[in-house]
């Protein structure tokens, strides 16, 4: 078993991380390309080609990936800890961080960036994306591996997301973090009529917010939210769901667990 991850991690470095954007990406061809040899051009990409979250590219996941990575290297770290994990986390942790840049809509997280240009970017992202973020940033900012600027940035953009879903998320949006463009895409839905693995996301970023900044109304916000969340979260199956569907119900549930201090709540 030993093998095999050293196998996994070193492969997906190799031949998924772009070192110049510090991005994980997908979709390889062949057995020695890269994956970043054949992403969209920049054109595509600012035409929304194929699709606006950039389905079927290769640049529809960098951030789910960036963040699953960053959270692997936090834990890995508390059981090996050594400069190499703090040198590759700092540069997954810059990757995630273009990602967040966006001047249009303070708050959207992009799905990943161009290699060609280091910032273009599909419009619209998904509520996993913002998961996998949150739930990472969460981790590493409770972690030995992060520096004070670290956490600097990371109280912004978690501050920058809950925002956001306080602005969007409401029954005029459809309960939607809406694109960069601030119209409704088809993956953001937050509330009300969706999965049962999908229901604690919203009071997560709240609290996540929350977390890092001991802000009040970050707490009052994730209160108004998270006991519904949890009754519409029990009956999740995961032999009827998707994977990933439950890993990211898996971050939501850790990050409540972790972060109230409510131990009913905690124990239920």
């Amino acid at each position: 078993m030993d093998s095999a991850i050293h196998t996994a991690w070193s492969t997906a470095v190799a031949r998924f991380f772009c070192p110049d954007t510090e991005l994980f990406y997908e979709f390889v061809y062949d057995d020695t390309g890269k994956a970043w040899d054949n992403l969209p051009t920049l054109a595509d990409i600012h035409s929304a080609y194929p699709n606006p979250c950039g389905w079927g590219t290769g640049m529809e996941d960098s951030v789910m990936n960036g963040g699953t990575a960053l959270d692997a290297l936090v834990s890995s770290d508390e059981l090996y800890a050594g400069d190499e994990r703090k040198k590759f986390a700092d540069s997954v942790f810059r990757g995630l961080l273009r990602c967040t840049a966006s001047e249009q809509s303070k708050g959207f997280v992009a799905r990943s960036v161009s290699p060609y240009d280091g910032r273009s970017h599909y419009p619209e992202s998904s509520r996993d994306q913002y998961t996998h973020l949150v739930y990472a940033l969460l981790h590493f900012y409770f972690s030995p591996l992060s520096d004070s600027e670290q956490r600097a940035r990371i109280r912004s953009v978690l501050t920058d997301i809950a925002e956001k879903c306080r602005r969007e998320v409401t029954a005029e949006n459809d309960f939607n973090m809406l694109r960069e463009d601030g119209t409704v895409g088809k993956v953001n839905k937050m509330w009300s009529d969706i999965g049962t693995h999908e229901w604690m996301r919203l009071p997560m970023f709240y609290l996540a917010a929350f977390a890092v900044t001991g802000e009040p109304d970050y707490e009052k916000l994730y209160m108004q939210y998270r006991d519904a969340a949890l009754q519409n979260s029990v009956s999740h199956s995961p032999e009827q769901s998707r994977c990933y569907c439950s890993l990211q119900m898996q971050c939501s549930l850790r990050a409540a667990y972790d972060y109230d201090a409510d131990q009913s709540f905690r124990a239920d």
